[in-house]
């Protein structure tokens, strides 16, 4: 009689009640009015809580303990659980979600209780990371990692949910599709462990399980593509930081393949909607993907330029052979880079990936055409961030540009060629600085002006480096154009300067954190840049040495003031110390009467 009671309400009257229930949850919810934004939500747990009433009835009717009442119990408090989560009330959530996990204690690896345990860590996990409790959060995804992986190991077998408990379903009927909501809440738990480890500050393990998140959302095939290929593209980014560049490089390529392969879908779809706020966020996500294309070009010659440098090579005085030479050396020191997980095998993301070198370069054909693979996906990052909708991102790209053309520039033996690159770059930024207002765009108009004047600053030390290596004086047009550049970089420098003046036109006494180094550092070049000015007058070159003295003591009489600047700046001042005691004793041998 028991039982045959238990079955009817399971197969009648509960399992009725529970498809309501979640039809007003899942679906229902969608469609409520803003004026009652939980208007189903609140319907379907009212009938959630009916349910729960009959369970305990149930329970209470029988004089033996009965699993189905009990993992059915299990089940209706974690949705009732998860119901008061979504209608903002945590606190009582996590008491039927508490009591959800009780009611499973020591059978969590059964299989109807499997896919509610994990189910029911995930959702602690996340109301616990809500709460800035990292690290108590980071203990449940753990149990729910460690659930699945046991379940997986020593059953195998597709899980029951909370309807195929009503249903009576047996082990036999379980198919795909239960074996599918399993892995679903798993992906959650391995997505949400990549957050919370990056918010502990371990981007390691964070960035392990972002590359499991992506290969299961592929696996699963559940993901929209753009979202995908996007955080795909982003993860490269921290290889990058870690110069892993195989793996960085396979996560672009996967980026890739997958946007490419749904474009032509995707922008259907967008034109069947005419929804210009979707397709300008697809457009926004694939130029912020081919950004992440140029970084990896970018990172690769830094890193190859680094290398070179740390292995005590100077481009400027040594050849290209010994060069060429030095970056073999270190490119053939590292070892050889692999992914650690393969996100996506296609062939065509081995081909995506064949397009583009994981090696540090070593000439200046390689560095070429890591700049041309570069400055090709800038473009193609322009034609949505342009000036006149996206200025600031604009810059950024104008930025990287610039910076690509240093980078090249490195690999250059030939001085002319270098010195095209150099100015390629300060007409660039002149250019860029040119279209903005300095009154809206205050900050990005420093950054530009600042590099500006530093490009001019390295066409100084190149010009000059020229003439040195030809061993003779230099020609009255080699002179006027070292001079005309290094007024343009102190003019930059003192546009810089000129715009942290206050209202009197008077730089403050004191700068920001973020400020003081910059500031000195200006200061600092255009001593140097003072100094490099050739001039036959004895008394204007004795004047010049005076300005490089003026600008010199600022960083000195600044640092003995502000005595915590000195850690930003610690080598500059040290040698402006020197200079300030030097400097005066060369004016006078200068102006010394013969």
């Amino acid at each position: 009689m028991e039982a045959n009671k238990r079955n009817q309400y399971f197969t009648g009257e509960g399992i009725e009640d529970i498809k309501r229930a979640l039809s007003l949850e899942e679906i229902e919810s969608k469609n409520d009015p803003v004026e009652e934004p939980y208007k189903s939500k609140y319907e379907a747990r009212a009938i959630f809580l009916v349910i729960k009433l009959n369970l305990m009835q149930l329970k209470n009717d029988v004089t033996d303990s009965d699993d189905r009442i009990r993992f059915a119990l299990a089940g209706i408090e974690l949705a009732l659980g998860s119901n008061f989560i979504s209608t903002e009330e945590p606190s009582t959530g996590e008491k039927h979600i508490i009591s959800c996990l009780k009611l499973l204690e020591g059978r969590e690896k059964d299989r109807e209780c499997c896919l509610t345990a994990v189910k029911a860590l995930n959702h602690l996990g996340i109301l616990w990371e809500e709460r800035g409790e990292s690290e108590k959060s980071l203990q449940y995804f753990i149990q729910s990692e460690t659930i699945y992986a046991k379940y997986l190991e020593e059953i195998g077998l597709p899980p029951y949910d909370l309807i195929d408990i009503f249903e009576g379903a047996t082990a036999d009927t379980l198919g795909k599709g239960q074996q599918k909501l399993l892995e679903s809440a798993h992906t959650y738990t391995v997505y949400y462990l990549a957050q919370v480890y990056r918010n502990i500050q371990n981007p390691d393990k964070s960035s392990h399980y972002c590359r499991i998140t992506l290969k299961r959302q592929l696996d699963l095939n559940d993901y929209d593509a753009a979202d995908w290929a996007l955080n795909s593209a982003t993860l490269s980014q921290y290889y990058l930081s870690q110069e892993e560049f195989t793996q960085a490089r396979h996560c672009l390529a996967c980026a890739r393949f997958i946007l490419e392969q749904s474009d032509q879908n995707d922008k259907a779809h967008l034109a069947d909607l005419d929804d210009t706020v979707k397709s300008e966020q697809y457009a926004r996500k694939t130029a912020d993907i081919s950004r992440c294309w140029a970084k990896y070009g970018i990172q690769l010659l830094q890193s190859s330029r680094d290398k070179a440098l740390n292995a005590v090579v100077d481009p400027a005085t040594q050849g290209i052979d010994k060069l060429a030479a030095t970056l073999e050396y270190v490119a053939g020191g590292k070892p050889a880079s692999h992914c650690e997980v393969i996100i996506c095998d296609s062939p065509q993301v081995m081909r995506f990936e064949e397009e583009v070198g994981d090696k540090l370069v070593c000439t200046f054909e390689e560095a070429r055409a890591v700049f041309l693979g570069s400055q090709q996906w800038l473009n193609k990052a322009k034609e949505f961030y342009s000036l006149n909708d996206h200025a600031a991102d604009y810059v950024e790209i104008i930025q990287d540009h610039t910076l690509l053309f240093k980078l090249l520039a490195f690999f250059e033996i030939d001085f002319d060629r270098k010195c095209k690159m150099h100015k390629r770059r300060a007409d660039m930024l002149r250019s860029a600085l040119g279209e903005l207002s300095a009154e809206h765009y205050l900050l990005v108009c420093r950054q530009l002006i600042f590099e500006m004047a530093e490009t001019y600053s390295e066409l100084v030390d190149l010009k000059v480096a020229l003439i040195e290596e030809h061993s003779a004086p230099p020609s009255a047009h080699a002179v006027k154009k070292i001079n005309m550049l290094c007024r343009e970089c102190i003019q930059c420098f003192q546009q810089f300067l000129d715009s942290f003046n206050d209202r009197a036109g008077e730089l403050p006494n004191k700068f920001s954190t973020d400020s003081v180094r910059p500031v000195l550092l200006a200061r600092f070049y255009m001593g140097r840049a003072y100094s490099k000015l050739i001039e036959l007058d004895v008394n204007k070159k004795a004047a010049h040495i005076q300005q490089s003295i003026d600008c010199y003591q600022y960083l000195v009489d600044y640092c003995l003031q502000q005595p915590d600047a000195e850690a930003a700046v610690q080598t500059e001042v040290e040698l402006c110390r020197e200079m300030v005691n030097l400097l005066p004793l060369k004016i006078q041998r200068l102006l010394r009467p013969c």
